[in-house]
């Protein structure tokens, strides 16, 4: 299982920015440029090839980052045994060892050790949320509406 970048709010893993898949494209036209005569047409239009696929790359991981940074963050206490709690009955299991992958419960829930804690924290957020969530700033209406020089927006 390749790590995730971060667990949505259902349990499920968020994916990565899938950027790694070009790179052999990416070799491979770089390896075309070096190996034009320099100030030549071909040379040109394999760079310009090579700026395309960069330019690709950087559109893909900006995408990625519009995507989940409009999450909200909460920092749990550090010692909140995320892990160590069943997400379905709440019990404790306090001989769960960073070695053990798996979580085993006896409710019978079987589950990946990361997903469970992720699942747990997702429950912690949503009891604890309310105090912390801050309102947007009223914003007042602009009167000084001609903007001449020298003046800048007026709030009352």
């Amino acid at each position: 299982m390749r790590p995730a970048t971060g667990v949505r709010s259902i349990g499920s893993p968020a994916g990565r920015a899938r950027c790694r898949r070009g790179l052999q494209r990416q070799r491979r036209l770089a390896q075309a440029v070096s190996r034009k005569r320099q100030g030549s047409a071909g040379r040109h239009r394999a760079t310009v090839r090579l700026a395309r696929h960069h330019r690709r790359v950087r559109d893909i991981r900006h995408h990625f980052l519009h995507q989940v940074s409009n999450g909200q963050v909460l920092l749990a206490d550090r010692w909140f045994a995320s892990s160590r709690i069943c997400s379905r009955c709440g019990t404790r299991n306090p001989g769960l060892t960073l070695a053990d992958r798996v979580f085993d419960c006896e409710c019978g829930l079987r589950l990946d050790r990361d997903l469970n804690a992720a699942v747990n924290l997702a429950a912690w957020g949503e009891t604890h949320c309310d105090s912390q969530v801050r309102e947007p700033e009223a914003r007042a209406p602009v009167i000084n509406v001609r903007r001449r020089e020298g003046t800048g927006p007026r709030v009352r």
